[in-house]
């Protein structure tokens, strides 16, 4: 049953849907002498790209700690599938002031280990 909590390192993050997920094949591409080429295969890696627009001051420390977090963790999916993963990217900006709170547009990308 897919649900739109998602952890990292045993975290909520409450991203918004969508989360984009991609998968990348791995391995290592040979040109042959004949000219042709051949792909040898050797897994399969995903990344996920989360967001949130509309993020309160709490949940963005939530996300920029996990950015901080050195090393892999455990990210845990919408459909409760667990992969060990490490951040790659953060990215914040600032969306709007209401009196003194402040609300931000949240970025993060995990990519596979």
């Amino acid at each position: 049953m897919a649900t739109q909590s998602v952890t990292l390192g045993g975290v909520l993050l409450a991203p918004l849907l969508p989360i984009e997920t991609t998968e990348e094949r791995i391995g290592e591409e040979q040109e042959r002498l004949d000219g042709s080429r051949v792909f040898y295969h050797r897994a399969y890696k995903q990344s996920w790209t989360l967001r949130h627009d509309n993020a309160d001051e709490a949940l963005r420390t939530t996300w920029r700690n996990r950015w901080r977090t050195v090393g892999t963790q455990t990210y845990t999916n919408e459909n409760r599938e667990s992969y060990t993963v490490y951040v790659a990217a953060f990215r914040q900006q600032l969306n709007r002031m209401e009196g003194a709170n402040a609300y931000y547009e949240l970025e993060m990308e995990l990519r596979e280990v």
